[in-house]
């Protein structure tokens, strides 16, 4: 059986994903780091691998996937995850999640972090954004204290988690208002067995950068 390869970059919320799904799972992959703030997605080499030179690429063998949350639903399935459950209306609930995530999450999140991350000032419209979707995000925990309303952790939840844990990490919205994300994010953090490998260590290296670019640390 083939080792399972994941081209991506642990700075990469969308990387540490699948990296914590992967986790989660327990399975043996060879991570090959395709470092972005080097540009290295952008090479003629890693154009072959993903023509569209995002990250993260995973390969099982003989077959290749690109999208990052399609990535972490095949995982699942393929490995028998309740992860990605097997009730239909509870699958559902979970795709729910992961689209809300892609059509609008993840890009008010892109627009909020990207002036963040170079050291600029954030517009005040960005924060807003974000506070409201942080704000319907905890109210919907309100219902079973898991992201798709599921009695147990999803991949919609870790999915979402990488990215709020990166909001924490760089401080740039106060999530202590946020009772039920609290909880939520210590929940998701304790479940995860190798917790550094899959998210910590990359949060530490976007803080580091995050650091670096506002002048704070050199």
């Amino acid at each position: 059986m083939s080792v399972i390869k994941l081209y991506g970059d642990n700075f990469s919320v969308a990387t540490r994903s699948v990296t914590i799904i992967l986790d989660k799972l327990d399975l043996k992959y060879e991570m090959i780091h395709i470092d972005v703030l080097k540009g290295m997605n952008l090479t003629p080499s890693f154009q072959k691998i993903n023509a569209t030179q995002m990250i993260p690429v995973l390969i099982d063998g003989s077959f290749k996937i690109t999208e990052s949350r399609a990535i972490c639903t095949y995982l699942a399935t393929k490995f028998g995850s309740e992860l990605y459950p097997s009730i239909l209306v509870d699958r559902a609930r979970v795709d729910e999640m992961l689209y809300y995530d892609a059509c609008l999450v993840s890009p008010t999140f892109q627009g909020l972090m990207r002036p963040v991350l170079q050291g600029a000032d954030v517009a005040d419209v960005e924060v807003g954004k974000m506070m409201g979707i942080l704000h319907h995000l905890n109210k919907v925990l309100s219902s079973t204290g898991f992201m798709a309303k599921t009695e147990q952790l999803s991949v919609a939840d870790f999915v979402l988690f990488a990215m709020i844990a990166t909001l924490e990490a760089v401080a740039v919205i106060d999530l202590s208002i946020y009772k039920n994300l609290g909880i939520w994010l210590e929940r998701c953090k304790s479940a995860i067995p190798n917790y550094d490998r899959a998210n910590g260590n990359g949060l530490k290296k976007v803080v580091r950068y995050y650091l670096v670019r506002t002048g704070v640390a050199k």
